[in-house]
């Protein structure tokens, strides 16, 4: 009887715990209690009654993201020589390892100058990714892979041919806007 009564007291006193908590904390420990739960019932032959989910209306995960200074152009040539990266919060995007700011109007209407976006480390893309590039070691760009090169999404400007330049680098691939 003992054991079940501070079972109970325990379970009081993390119910208060989670009580208190906003939304993304909330998110939080449900993620660690259905992956704890999922780890202990994995391979054995449970049957669950009845299983109580706690409902969630509205929750965006905010993560912390480097953000590359400087951005990637879209229109006139953006150099990185020296990068300097900060650190910001933005909505949960998964498999995003940073984000880069869109500097031109190359990239329009798909993506607009200002816009920031997520961005996936890569060494290489598919053609029709969206990613950024760095050109010659230092100019850095926001382009569609196509067959015949960097396309722009506005029509005024031209694609970019790889023989134009010594050296194209997939920096990574853009995953969608901030």
């Amino acid at each position: 009887m003992a054991t079940n009564n501070n079972s109970n007291n325990i379970e009081d006193i993390i119910l208060k715990k989670y009580r208190t908590l906003d939304d993304h904390g909330k998110e939080l420990v449900t993620l660690v209690l259905d992956k704890e739960y999922e780890r202990v019932t994995d391979n054995k032959n449970v049957t669950i009654i009845q299983e109580e989910k706690i409902p969630y209306k509205n929750i965006t995960s905010i993560c912390m993201y480097p953000y590359v200074l400087g951005g990637a152009s879209a229109g006139a040539t953006s150099f990185m020589t020296d990068i300097d990266i900060e650190t910001v919060k933005a909505p949960l995007c998964p498999g995003a390892d940073f984000i880069i700011q869109v500097s031109g109007d190359s990239m329009e209407p798909t993506f607009y100058d200002g816009d920031k976006v997520y961005v996936k480390k890569m060494t290489s893309l598919d053609i029709g990714d969206v990613g950024i590039f760095m050109i010659n070691g230092s100019e850095v760009y926001i382009k569609e892979l196509g067959k015949g090169g960097l396309i722009s999404h506005n029509q005024k400007y031209k694609t970019i041919k790889p023989a134009e330049f010594k050296e194209i680098q997939v920096i990574g691939k853009v995953l969608g806007k901030v």
